[in-house]
């Protein structure tokens, strides 16, 4: 899936921890999931958004054909997401997790008809400094990878993402922070504005919007939330066809799901979604980066399913 700038949970987690340090909590660097958070803050979103969480996914898009001629793509996706220890204080947030994801693509087409095992391996860090006597804050984020079938590599399967933003809390229910980014995730050298925003609307409603996508959420219990997930997908992969000529791989689209998030037990979650992929597109370049094959695709269904553990 193509992966842009994520400002959006730092940047609530850092406002919501701005919030307890002027109501006068102190959070422990040794457990930063375990803050006790006043009256009037957001103790459930400081923690959904701050505690490691181990996280397995996997979605399956089901077949998508394309619309000028003969040949069809379709997916099986495998999510695999490790935190590393989080380091807090009052006025500094950092936060790094390893994931992993494997693609197994089943493309039909004239100029590559191939099962491919496609793999993306990235190391996102965040960082975040902030104020306890100000509703300001700044991050930044930057996310080397790599996204390749492993039998070629080279500098076309090397991605990275970067950007700087700045946050302001205008109230405990309201948030935006705007900013800048840079990727090449795509294979080309973006650069465009980052905009997020956070409105819970009521305790139980709450709206996000950053450059993943458009999130509206609802509380029905403290163990069962409802979102809408619209979102851009994509990706971009250094493979080798059959006949061991370098190829390169992109998808982009945008997709829409309706998921339900239900705790399992204590920490324990589990995510059932549908949905469906459109407006995608998908390209295939040869290893001069000359185009093969440049189609639109049908829409087609995805399934989301996922598990994860909060620590």
């Amino acid at each position: 899936m193509r992966r842009f700038l994520s400002f959006l949970p730092l940047f609530v987690a850092a406002t919501t921890a701005v919030t307890a340090l002027q109501a006068g909590e102190v959070i422990a660097s040794k457990a930063p999931a375990q803050v006790t958070a006043s009256k009037g803050t957001d103790e459930a979103l400081l923690k959904e958004f701050l505690a490691p969480e181990l996280a397995f996914r996997y979605d399956y898009d089901f077949p998508m054909s394309l619309e000028n001629a003969a040949g069809e793509y379709s997916m099986h996706e495998f999510r695999a997401s490790v935190p590393l220890p989080p380091v807090m204080t009052d006025t500094f947030i950092l936060l790094a997790k390893l994931n992993y994801r494997l693609f197994l693509a089943d493309v039909d087409t004239s100029v590559l008809h191939e099962d491919l095992d496609l793999h993306t391996l990235r190391l996102p860090i965040q960082a975040a400094w902030l104020s306890p006597t100000s509703p300001w804050l700044a991050a930044a984020y930057v996310e080397p990878g790599i996204s390749s079938d492993f039998n070629r590599i080279n500098s076309d399967a090397f991605d990275l993402s970067a950007g700087f933003g700045i946050g302001y809390r205008f109230s405990p229910n309201f948030m935006a922070a705007v900013g800048a980014g840079y990727s090449r995730n795509y294979g080309d050298d973006d650069v465009f504005p980052v905009l997020a925003l956070l409105w819970r609307v009521s305790d139980r409603f709450t709206v996000t919007f950053s450059p993943d996508g458009l999130i509206p959420s609802y509380k029905v219990s403290d163990d069962l939330y409802i979102k809408l997930r619209a979102e851009l997908i994509g990706g971009r992969w250094l493979i080798e066809d059959e006949e061991g000529r370098g190829r390169i791989l992109r998808l982009q689209g945008a997709s829409a799901t309706l998921q339900a998030e239900q705790r399992l037990f204590k920490d324990c979650w589990l995510t059932l979604g549908v949905g469906i992929n459109a407006f995608s597109e998908l390209r295939i370049e040869d290893s001069n980066k000359r185009e093969l094959l440049d189609e639109d695709l049908e829409d087609g269904v995805v399934i989301r399913t996922g598990l994860k553990w909060v620590f």
